[in-house]
């Protein structure tokens, strides 16, 4: 009945967000202000960004590579070798007197043979000629033939036991004479023995002793060497460390002055930008935006279905009734 009259009301409203008038000038600027950052164009960093090597660290690195090769100092005492004196007895001979006597004329010799040929020549003179003469006298035969037989028997036999003492006193005086060569031989054989254990104890201790020597002697020098080397080495590293803490010291020091330069660059450069998003925050940007909403005051077609129907009856009865209800349906 409404839309056959006119008077229909709309399904939806639609809000436009307006800025207020205050708020306009502020707005321009603000675009105006956006413009400029948008116009604006890119600007890089000139200034150093990252540090180099600081004449601290070069050092540093030029001192690692100088130690490449490099002789470490020498331990004055490294590589020499004791002394070893030797055995003074080593390879010495005991001296061994010889006997004065040994191969010596005996002196009494011969007057010990002229001794015993004597008692034999007085046994001769006393009891055996006499003897013979005796019994030739008694046999009537002294001065016979028989009796110078028996003569020159006694006289061959007298000669011949003058003989025997010589030759057996001799003969004893040889035999004593060898063996006092051969007692001789015997003690010098026994001295070089003795000697020759000797020297041979003192050599294999001279050897013990000199290789106990050089072992010590190795042992030491290698002791050594490896404390020198480990002590340079050591004192190299801790030198070489604390200047390349020193180096990154300088260097980080360095690196942070540059970072401080380019954040304060960096804020400079972006000074306007932080100046534009004051004056949106303060103004506001969600302007000139359109919405649409349905309109809570539009009644529903049922309604005007059945106030179309009652308007129609009302003035025209069932027939307008049912007009106005087809009317409500539009």
């Amino acid at each position: 009945m409404g839309k056959l009259f006119g008077l229909k009301a709309p399904s939806t409203i639609t809000q436009v967000n307006a800025p207020p008038d205050y708020v306009k000038p502020y707005l321009v600027n603000q675009l105006q202000q956006a413009q400029n950052v948008y116009n604006r164009p890119y600007e890089q960093y000139s200034g150093q960004r990252v540090a180099g090597f600081t004449p601290t660290q070069t050092q540093y690195q030029n001192a690692v590579q100088a130690r490449q090769g490099q002789q470490v100092a020498t331990n004055p005492y490294e590589g020499q070798q004791a002394t070893v004196g030797t055995n003074q007895y080593m390879g010495q001979t005991t001296p061994v007197y010889s006997n004065r006597y040994l191969g010596q004329n005996n002196p009494y010799l011969q007057d010990q043979i002229n001794y015993a040929q004597g008692d034999v020549t007085r046994n001769y003179s006393s009891t055996i000629k006499p003897g013979l003469d005796a019994a030739a006298v008694r046999a009537g035969a002294f001065g016979s033939s028989g009796w110078n037989q028996q003569q020159n028997d006694a006289n061959r036999t007298l000669a011949e036991s003058l003989g025997r003492v010589s030759s057996d006193m001799r003969m004893q005086d040889y035999g004593q004479q060898i063996n006092m060569a051969e007692a001789d031989a015997n003690r010098r054989t026994n001295v070089a023995q003795t000697d020759l254990a000797r020297n041979a104890s003192l050599a294999d201790s001279d050897i013990s002793r000199r290789l106990g020597a050089w072992q010590t002697d190795a042992a030491r020098n290698a002791g050594l060497a490896d404390s020198r080397l480990g002590r340079q080495q050591q004192f190299d590293l801790q030198n070489l460390a604390m200047l390349n803490d020193v180096g990154q010291q300088q260097q980080q020091l360095a690196q942070t002055a540059m970072n401080q330069s380019y954040q304060d660059w960096y804020q400079q450069y972006m000074e306007p930008e932080r100046r534009l998003g004051v004056l949106q925050g303060t103004v506001g940007t969600n302007y000139g935006n359109t919405s649409s909403s349905p309109n809570p005051n539009q009644s529903s077609r049922a309604a005007n279905v059945f106030g179309g129907a009652m308007s129609g009856f009302g003035m025209f009865g069932p027939i307008g009734a049912l007009g106005g209800g087809l009317l409500g349906l539009l």
